[in-house]
């Protein structure tokens, strides 16, 4: 164990945590929010305690089979082996062996840099919370908070620690006996990982969860651990202005003091606006009641969000700001082919009645895929053409996804563009996408990204890692799905931007329509773009290799064991701020599946791919699983290769290996061997200005389709020794650099810093605009040993340090100053 590893401290094999409802008021001016969560336990089933999970109440043998409830007998249900009644916790009790000397039972719950004022019991009989957890139990009553505080409380013992609450009721030695409902007070920090206080591109005060490597353990004191699933219900209250969004099937919107019981029938079925926001708020229902806990003034706003699907606490996610909101229409996403495709709908049928996860409402039952909402939020001075090219791509990637993988497992999607110190491109959680700014651009290219992060509605949260450090199984399946999803997308979009152009009928527009017209991209060309793009994330793969440690390059670096010391689990190199910034995982498993395409067939594995994310949805899987699952569906694979040899190859082994290589270690199409032609052109004039001998450069090159050809280029000229200024003085201007995508503008400040290019403003905008992926650009500045170079970069970092993320912030100041 090293200090990079993260500790697991929830005891989680004895309590489970099935149910939270959390209450947070954000306050700008002390950059804290004052929480308040009631978390409902249950003792942990056997099952659970074997690390798999089936439903609620486990009924499960020793064999860990599930066993029919309806076929045992009245007698043995109440017989004090499955019951749950006082006579079955006394049983339990002498089992541990309640003695005077037996120390009190401990619940511990994960936590960091937060302060916990009250930790108190909830008063309550346990039909009621056994009521209260059934999963068809309603979730959409916000008065619920309210029920529960009003109960009587008793004041419980609490000891916080650097990574943990202790609770404890004197005299109670069982978990049997232990409080099932408890409610704790508390107060975050301006320290905690978890909660990034910023402004936003408007100057305007913002707040976010960034997805640190603590989860969310200083937004609450939560159970931490993957498998340690549970359901939600948040209150978050705000001033009027403010927009919150958060991971939740449904949102609803109180406006405190401006809704009446005498209003409130009238106004069920209207819609309210908020600051001047473009998007129609849904109230709440007529059964809600206003409350001083919820909110306390006319000035207060009170969002109300709640989840069904049962899922970690990490997958939380929070955005706060003055924003914009934007509502789409959403086209039916399932294709007429598709609901006539009999084999797809006889896979989902198969599985419609033997969920294998925790009982909830689940889409697999119920398709609510043709319903699903889209929101973009954004700043109030974002450019609309940027937010129109967003808002017309968003439902076409969202009906391809659905094509490929089958019903869409969530109920909504919002899309929230993150200021500029977002340390990510993007970030998926349940219902909520974030977006770094530097994706959200009038640019389709850079919008396979979007792509990445839609595919994880099923690969990361509808099926998760039961091991952290197994990142693959959510990254490389998001990454290999993204090209496909793109590809469908892209087409989708072309359509709808083809019939736009054609209804206009401007003489001023005309000529600039037909040209647009002209460029529309064919399925070829995006196959052959796929290609070209898996040659560029070869080279990244390679050069991460070449420059991490080896303990980052494993898929599988437990190799299914856990680490544990003195008793307690650790995620190894959960806090490792290197870890953060590296693709490793996303491009390996990338790869993997690659390689399993190449050898059953693009068709045949895409079936399997379906039959994957019916047969897993819901659950927590490892690395053994998949590969198992996909031999079974697809014996060809053992034809050529073993088991053994992609555990050792692929999963256990580090650096790169011969297989990768063969398969995109050279590419060879139309749009590269284009790529290569304007190499050639700037090598040749490149020799004749380093000779002196260069004259006037004239370039009547044709232009590349694709950004990724650009990138490609700018690979090639980066292997070459030596470039002349004026070379690159006119490529900046040939491809209009400032215009292109980040991905672009990233590889040219590689390329002008490799080169010492005298003109460097490009990459002091990058490192302030587009802090997410600038980070190794400091490392690069400093490695050349120039005296200018390390000038702005301690310049740009002096100026910015303030606004980076912690993980950013400590790996940029390695890199300028050591450790």
């Amino acid at each position: 164990m090293t200090e990079n590893d993260l500790p697991l401290l929830s005891n989680i094999s004895d309590s489970r945590a099935r149910h939270y409802l959390i209450s947070l008021n954000p306050s700008f001016e002390t950059k804290v929010f004052l929480g308040r969560v009631i978390i409902f336990f249950e003792v942990t089933s056997p099952c659970e305690k074997r690390g798999k999970c089936c439903t609620r109440k486990c009924f499960c043998n020793n064999g860990g089979e599930v066993l029919d409830i309806s076929r045992l007998e009245e007698s043995t249900l109440t017989s004090g082996k499955l019951s749950d009644n006082n006579t079955s916790a006394e049983m339990n009790s002498s089992v541990h062996g309640e003695l005077d000397d037996t120390p009190d039972f401990e619940l511990v719950l994960d936590c960091c840099d937060i302060n916990i004022k009250h930790v108190k019991e909830v008063l309550c009989n346990k039909c009621e919370v056994e009521d209260y957890l059934d999963p068809n139990h309603l979730r959409n009553c916000s008065n619920d908070i309210n029920f529960w505080t009003s109960k009587k409380q008793s004041a419980l013992q609490f000891e916080v620690s650097e990574w943990c609450v202790k609770i404890v009721k004197p005299g109670i030695k069982c978990v049997e006996k232990f409080p099932q409902v408890v409610y704790i007070e508390y107060e975050t920090t301006t320290t905690g990982k978890s909660v990034f206080w910023q402004n936003d591109q408007d100057g305007n005060p913002c707040v976010y969860t960034p997805g640190a490597p603590i989860n969310n353990r200083s937004l609450l004191p939560c159970q931490d651990p993957p498998s340690a699933m549970a359901t939600w219900q948040a209150w978050i209250t705000v001033s009027e202005g403010y927009y919150v969004s958060m991971t939740g099937d449904e949102v609803h919107i109180w406006c405190s003091g401006t809704i009446t019981m005498a209003d409130k029938k009238s106004e069920a079925s209207s819609e309210n606006n908020i600051s001047q926001s473009s998007l129609k708020l849904n109230p709440l229902v007529s059964e809600l009641l206003p409350s001083e806990d919820v909110s306390t003034s006319k000035s207060q706003i009170c969002f109300y969000y709640c989840t069904s699907m049962v899922l970690p606490i990490a997958t939380i996610a929070i955005a706060i700001g003055k924003w914009s909101v934007k509502k789409l229409i959403m086209p039916k996403l399932v294709s007429e082919k598709e609901h006539s495709d009999a084999k797809q709908q006889e896979l989902i049928d198969s599985f419609k009645n033997i969920c294998k996860h925790y009982e909830y409402p689940c889409h697999m039952k119920k398709d609510w895929t043709s319903d699903t909402k889209i929101t973009v939020v954004y700043p109030k001075s974002f450019s609309e053409l940027t937010i129109k090219a967003l808002c017309n791509f968003l439902p076409c990637a969202v009906k391809a996804a659905v094509q490929l993988l089958s019903l869409y497992p969530c109920h909504r999607i919002e899309v929230v563009i993150l200021p500029r110190n977002f340390g990510s491109l993007g970030l998926a959680s349940p219902n909520l996408i974030f977006l770094s700014p530097s994706i959200a651009i009038d640019d389709i290219s850079a919008f396979i990204r979007i792509a990445h992060e839609i595919s994880h509605a099923w690969f990361g949260i509808n099926i998760g890692a039961q091991d952290w450090t197994e990142e693959w199984i959510s990254e490389g399946f998001a990454s290999y799905m993204e090209d496909l999803i793109f590809t469908e997308a892209y087409l989708e979009y072309q359509k709808g931007l083809s019939s736009d152009l054609c209804d206009r009928n401007t003489e001023s527009s005309s000529v600039k329509n037909m040209h647009t017209l002209e460029m529309m991209v064919t399925h070829t060309q995006l196959a052959e773009l796929a290609d070209l793009r898996a040659h560029l994330r070869y080279r990244t793969l390679r050069s991460e290799l070449e420059n991490s440690n080896e303990d980052l390059q494993r898929l599988q670096p437990m190799q299914g064991e856990s680490l544990v010391e003195q008793g307690i689990s650790y995620v190894k190199d959960g806090l490792n701020p290197e870890k953060t910034f590296l693709q490793i995982h996303y491009l390996k498993g990338y790869f993997l599946l690659k390689f399993l395409t190449k050898i059953v067939g693009k068709e045949k594995f895409s079936n399997a791919m379906r039959a994957y994310v019916v047969h897993y949805h819901g659950q927590l899987v490892l690395s053994e699983e998949i590969l198992n699952f996909f031999i079974a569906k697809c014996p060809k694979i053992l034809e050529e290769i073993s088991l053994e040899f992609l555990l050792k190859n692929w999963l256990h082994q580090p650096g790169l290996n011969k297989e990768t290589v063969d398969m995109y270690g050279v590419i060879s199409n139309s749009l590269s061997l284009q790529v290569l032609e304007h190499f050639h052109f700037w090598e040749m004039f490149n020799k004749q200005f380093l000779k002196g001998s260069g004259k006037k450069l004239k370039c009547e090159l044709y232009q590349l389709v694709f950004p990724d050809q650009v990138v490609l280029l700018f690979e090639y000229l980066m292997e070459l020794p030596k470039i002349h200024s004026r070379i690159l003085s006119n490529v900046f201007v040939y491809y209009k650099i400032t215009k292109m995508n980040a991905d672009v503008r990233h590889r040219w400040c590689e390329l002008v810093i490799k080169h010492s290019f005298h003109d460097l403003s490009e990459v002091e905008r990058f490192l302030l605009n587009d802090q997410s992926m600038g980070v190794y650009l400091y490392g690069e500045l400093m490695i050349t040993r120039r005296a200018n170079h390390r000038k702005l970069a301690q310049k740009v970092f002096s100026n910015s340090k303030d606004l980076m993320d912690e993980n950013t912030r400590i790996t940029v100041q390695t890199m300028l100053y050591g450790e």
